[in-house]
């Protein structure tokens, strides 16, 4: 099992994403941290049980926010079609990922 949720990782979720399935790539990339990394799954599957709600309510308000001003701006409009504003709340393996990136990379001494 772990070294089927290794090659999950690396080349399945890969390659998912590269073919624009992105909603499978997020269903290899969960099933993947719970086994190979239960331990760091469990604590960020329960901020996300417990903020999951507000990150969702924030993320849309700040979309909605953003189309708004998009809209307003008349020399855009002009030039587009039609507008559309998408955005994501990160999954429990990519928000753990970008959490050991900005704890490995160098701190500002400032």
């Amino acid at each position: 099992a772990t070294l089927t949720a290794k090659d999950s990782l690396r080349v399945y979720a890969t390659l998912a994403e590269r073919l624009g399935l992105h909603r499978l790539k997020s269903q290899l990339q969960a099933s993947a941290f719970r086994i190979l990394y239960p331990r760091q799954y469990s604590a960020a599957s329960t901020l996300f049980q417990q903020h999951g709600e507000a990150m969702e309510a924030i993320s849309q308000f700040l979309s909605d926010q953003l189309k708004q001003l998009l809209l307003g701006d008349q020399s855009l409009m002009y030039e587009l079609d039609d507008l559309q504003v998408v955005a994501r709340v990160k999954e429990p393996y990519s928000f753990w990922k970008k959490l050991l990136k900005k704890r490995l990379a160098p701190r500002d001494s400032t």
